[in-house]
């Protein structure tokens, strides 16, 4: 499939009536606040709009945004002549839970920003050079001169902050702060925004991450480290999967550390891993050996094995990447 240029897509969505917008399975701030903007602009140009995720909705920060943008939880069931748009989805397998069957695709808009896009879409608005989905929808917005609301600005927002990790990330461009000037103006408050993201954790959750953090790993030198979240941990605490992504924050601060990844055993007894680097090291790679995907310096994979054997196989794959980064560096 072919890569469509924002203009393009724009012309498509000023010209079709009737619309599914959808994001991946498990939602982070990024898919959800650019379905929910892209939901909010489709409605204000009048057009008829439903926008959905497949959930779960496990915080009130994901929360916020689904009400905020009037977002629904369920499944794109698609009539005749109607376009599902679906945003961060690196591939179509990202829309449904693992080992679920994709539902029936025919007239579908990609948008997303992963490098490893499949460009499964009918219509592919993939822009690797953007700092996340909801940068690709702001520059949408402006190619349909769509009035940016509070509202739309601040699912934006959520989107544009979380996938820069608070804007700390070398994908934090300057058009991504000046996106982000153009959203505060527009009325989003940072510092709640910041509270929502950030500052949620509930007790339990803080004793995940202490009992997780207490067993940190480590290999090559203190250069490779994770850590490993058994589902006894999560129903001692009574904690959800979606709990612990902050981990990887705290696993990013340690000294000295290259490459860094969270394992979780999941309730469809999966094993979810999470990739990241500090470096120039592409984890995206590492992950589609997996049979994931994702960014350069953030990406996962969910496998269908114990976790003592992903363990295993993980960080064998991860010890002989970094050796071969060092010998080419």
């Amino acid at each position: 499939m072919q890569r469509a240029d924002v203009e393009t897509v724009a012309e498509l969505l000023r010209t079709e009536d009737d619309f599914i917008v959808c994001g991946h399975y498990q939602p982070d701030g990024d898919t959800l606040g650019a379905s929910a903007a892209l939901g909010l602009m489709l409605k204000a140009m009048g057009k008829k709009v439903q926008t959905l995720t497949p959930g779960p909705l496990p915080d009130p920060f994901i929360n916020f945004l689904a009400e905020t943008g009037n977002v629904s939880v369920g499944w794109p069931q698609p009539t005749p002549g109607q376009w599902i748009i679906t945003c961060d989805c690196g591939n179509a397998g990202r829309l449904v839970p693992p080992g679920t069957e994709v539902f029936p695709i025919d007239r579908l808009i990609n948008i997303d920003h992963h490098h490893d896009n499949s460009l499964f879409g009918t219509v592919n608005l993939v822009l690797n050079e953007a700092s996340s989905t909801a940068e690709v929808v702001y520059r949408l917005a402006l190619a349909l001169n769509c009035p940016i609301t509070k509202e739309i600005a601040e699912c934006l927002y959520a989107g544009l902050a979380t996938d820069t990790n608070g804007f700390s990330l070398n994908s934090t461009t300057p058009f991504a702060h000046r996106m982000a000037a153009d959203l505060v103006a527009a009325g989003v408050d940072s510092e709640h925004m910041h509270a929502l993201v950030y500052e949620q954790l509930t007790k339990g959750a803080v004793r995940m991450h202490g009992l997780a953090m207490s067993e940190l790993r480590e290999a090559a030198g203190g250069r490779i480290v994770w850590a490993v979240i058994t589902r006894e941990i999560f129903d001692r605490t009574g904690t959800v999967e979606e709990q612990s992504d902050s981990i990887l924050n705290k696993l990013r601060e340690v000294a000295g550390v290259d490459l860094y990844c969270l394992m979780r055993e999941t309730l469809g007894g999966f094993v979810k891993v999470s990739f990241r680097s500090k470096n120039d090291m592409d984890v995206s790679a590492i992950a589609r050996h997996f049979g994931g995907g994702g960014h350069i310096h953030a990406a996962g994979c969910v496998l269908d094995l114990p976790l003592a054997e992903v363990e295993k196989q993980v960080i064998a794959v991860l010890e002989a990447e970094l050796l071969a980064a060092c010998r080419v560096g």
